[in-house]
């Protein structure tokens, strides 16, 4: 039976602006494993925690994965790839971590970011990391935000060895990765459309989420759950965007309304989540709630909600999501 190997990471292990990423490349060279990329571009480890079961599959049956690399060193806090530690460990997924390098510190742009803090990390919790050495400027895209193919082998090579000792000579059996209950739901362009309650204006739905570009457009969303906790929306910013959206509760539940620009000054397009609201449910197991876009565009990725802590009703900004 072939080993099953997941990925979960960015656009840079998705194979952005590469002719053929490290994760083809690994593909091509072990048949005897199966490899499983779970990365999404512009996302950050907490949406990886809480999104984990859509990442694969449409049902809730998980594959059996003997390894998780993961590469979300680049576009997450400590604190948000912690979270996604204990996950997997929950899990029973053994990982290894991509310590990310982009360009080299002698050159314009940063080599790693928190790499220090990402080390003590991953040792403090007895995870393997590798990293890879920080490209040169042949080995990154025209737009210099993506490894390009030479750069991609430059991860493949600093992964192989370790795969080829670990994985494939080892003799050690690997402890199977079993389905746990996850304190959290996420709910992205494949179900999306389950928890619509109404929609007013013209919406479209597309292979990002669903999308208005019509002032004073809202729909309603239903968050089935029995719990006070956690709503925030991934949502897509851009420098080109004008305008802002709202979030209000409207029935079965209450919460402060949010309001969240979709301007960045970054000079380029993302998706954000908007900082997390509590919920207070009003002895429902339902909540609905509104988004309600002022001006567009608003295209909407995903909706998650997360039970807090015990007696938590705050969050820190870098740590978006409460999962233990």
């Amino acid at each position: 039976m072939k080993k099953v190997v997941g990925v979960l990471g960015t656009s840079i292990s998705r194979g952005h602006e590469a002719s053929v990423s490290w994760v083809q490349m690994m593909q091509k060279d072990f048949k005897d494993i199966q490899f499983l990329n779970g990365a999404v571009p512009k996302s950050s480890a907490d949406f990886a925690t809480l999104c984990f079961t859509s990442l694969w599959s449409d049902s809730n049956v998980l594959p059996k994965f003997d390894l998780m690399i993961v590469e979300y060193t680049w576009t997450s806090s400590v604190e948000q790839v912690k979270i996604l530690i204990d996950f997997l460990k929950a899990q029973r997924i053994p990982m290894l971590m991509l310590l990310y390098n982009h360009l080299s510190c002698k050159l314009k742009g940063a080599c790693f970011r928190n790499g220090h803090q990402f080390e003590k990390l991953f040792e403090a919790n007895n995870v393997s990391f590798v990293q890879n050495p920080p490209f040169s400027y042949d080995e990154v895209s025209k737009s210099r935000r993506h490894p390009n193919s030479k750069g991609h082998r430059k991860i493949y090579d600093s992964i192989h060895p370790w795969l080829l000792s670990h994985l494939i000579m080892s003799t050690k059996s690997v402890s199977p990765s079993t389905r746990q209950n996850v304190i959290g739901t996420c709910h992205t362009r494949r179900d999306m459309r389950s928890i619509v309650h109404q929609m007013h204006g013209k919406w479209s739905w597309t292979s990002d989420g669903v999308t208005t570009s019509t002032q004073q457009s809202w729909a309603d969303f239903r968050v089935q759950s029995a719990y006070d906790g956690y709503l925030s929306i991934g949502y897509e910013k851009s420098f080109k965007f004008e305008g802002s959206f709202t979030i209000r509760c409207v029935r079965f539940c209450s919460c402060t309304q949010l309001t969240t620009s979709l301007n960045t000054m970054k000079r380029y397009t993302y998706v954000q989540r908007t900082h997390p609201l509590y919920v207070f449910h009003n002895a429902h197991d339902m909540c609905i709630f509104r988004v309600h876009a002022t001006q567009g565009p608003l295209r909407i990725a995903a909706i998650t909600y997360s039970k807090p802590l015990k007696n938590n009703k705050s969050v820190a900004t870098n740590s978006l999501y409460s999962l233990k």
